[in-house]
């Protein structure tokens, strides 16, 4: 093989692991983002429970001033009867204060209600704090891990880059900038082998002068359909 081709080789390996590792470091404020995503997440639902709790918490609260104000009430009533003048009004202060009483069983059965949802609601809260507490813990280990690999990232940036610089000095500045305006074009590889007697680029049937003239490596060959330098692939 030609020592240009070698070289260029090469130095497409360097470029295409540089662009490997440019997706992974764009990658890495996504991935940060998903695991705050997943903590915030988790916070939101603690204290989505914390408020439930506090809401079942006043709901009780007001049932306990009601069936206070409806006991005062019965109270108020059974003085009454004492000053009442005849038993239609005695009956009805017993009719009244019997309402109450219904109200207050009533009131009674739902405090309870309340209660046993209260106390399922601090279930729940406790496992969600475990959870957040456990969250936290991984997002943060997680995060850890994500500026470590940041950090190898770039270290492995500034190796490649160095690498390719003193490999790059030692191609010629026409085949250099080839090289260059073919990887800007196609993105991928601006140098590919010939496999199955086809371009490894754009997998066009090559002519047979093509692949011998390849086979050959005794000048660069390029691909007539896409453009890209052609090397024999032992």
């Amino acid at each position: 093989m030609l020592k240009v081709l070698e070289d260029l080789l090469v130095l497409q390996e360097h470029d295409r692991r540089l662009a490997d590792l440019r997706r992974e470091m764009d990658d890495l404020p996504n991935r940060k983002a998903m695991a705050e995503e997943r903590l915030s997440d988790q916070r939101r639902r603690v204290a989505e429970a914390e408020e439930a709790r506090k809401k079942n918490a006043a709901a009780i609260k007001q049932i306990e001033i009601e069936i206070e104000t409806l006991r005062e009430q019965i109270g108020r009533l059974t003085r009454q009867q004492f000053e009442v003048k005849n038993n239609d009004q005695y009956r009805a202060l017993q009719t009244e204060m019997a309402a109450h009483r219904d109200s207050i069983r009533a009131l009674e059965d739902r405090e309870i209600e309340l209660m046993e949802e209260g106390e399922a609601r601090r279930g729940e809260m406790e496992r969600l704090k475990d959870a957040l507490a456990e969250a936290e813990k991984e997002v943060a280990a997680q995060l850890d891990a994500l500026e470590r690999r940041a950090a190898v990232i770039r270290e492995e940036w500034a190796k490649q880059e160095s690498e390719r610089a003193a490999r790059a000095s030692s191609v010629p500045a026409e085949w250099m900038a080839r090289y260059e305006r073919i990887m800007k074009h196609h993105r991928d590889r601006a140098i590919v082998p010939v496999e199955n007697q086809a371009c490894g680029g754009c997998h066009m049937k090559l002519p047979p002068q093509t692949i011998q003239d390849t086979r050959r490596a005794q000048a660069i060959v390029t691909c007539g359909f896409c453009g890209r330098l052609l090397y024999w692939k032992a």
